[in-house]
């Protein structure tokens, strides 16, 4: 399967940070509370270049990284944050024209799933969607440590993503302690500036 530049420039990425969480959060007993649960206590994070909008439970840890793939070198900008769950947005720009995103979207999300197919996903959900209007791509799996909800959008010939893992305690509700109101928090908080 040939993939393009937005496709390669994710995996990497996605892959790196699903694996970090499952290896950080390993504990039986659920957390004590924390103001993470609070999401109106939230941060603002704007990105005037990624022309996007986010909250985070506190203000995120912000790094770039030039990325290469088929079409060339591009650059992909992260902000994340690690609490009680990992939270993470990025944004890139193919240096080549999206002219599917659909196709593109779909793509993406089954090279993520291969790659990451050692892990034993179970597949919750894997929809086409949209958000502001623009074609998007939701993804939910669960490995036995983690909850991982992924969502890519197409913008022109920008790809933007966001990422939360939760991690999963034996004997939680389906809620999974609380940790499905951030996650969504966190995915529902996303807003493209005009």
């Amino acid at each position: 399967m040939k993939l393009s530049f937005p496709i390669i420039i994710f995996i990497t990425v996605l892959a790196s940070f699903f694996g970090s969480l499952s290896q950080s959060n390993r504990r039986d007993d659920p957390p004590s509370p924390s103001d993470e649960y609070f999401l109106r206590t939230w941060v603002e994070y704007n990105s005037p270049s990624g022309k996007y909008k986010i909250k985070f439970p506190k203000k995120p840890r912000e790094y770039s990284e030039i990325q290469e793939g088929i079409g060339g070198q591009s650059t992909v900008y992260v902000a994340e944050h690690k609490g009680l769950l990992l939270y993470v947005t990025t944004y890139g720009d193919s240096p080549s024209h999206i002219s599917d995103a659909k196709k593109v979207l779909s793509n993406i999300s089954q090279a993520w799933l291969e790659a990451n197919a050692a892990r034993k996903l179970e597949v919750i959900k894997n929809e086409e969607v949209s958000s502001g209007g623009y074609p998007a791509r939701f993804l939910q799996v669960e490995t036995q440590q983690d909850v991982v909800r992924v969502r890519w959008i197409v913008v022109e010939d920008r790809v933007y993503y966001q990422f939360v893992a939760a991690p999963k305690h034996r004997n939680a509700l389906e809620s999974e302690n609380g940790y499905q109101k951030l996650a969504m928090g966190f995915l529902d908080s996303f807003e493209l500036m005009r």
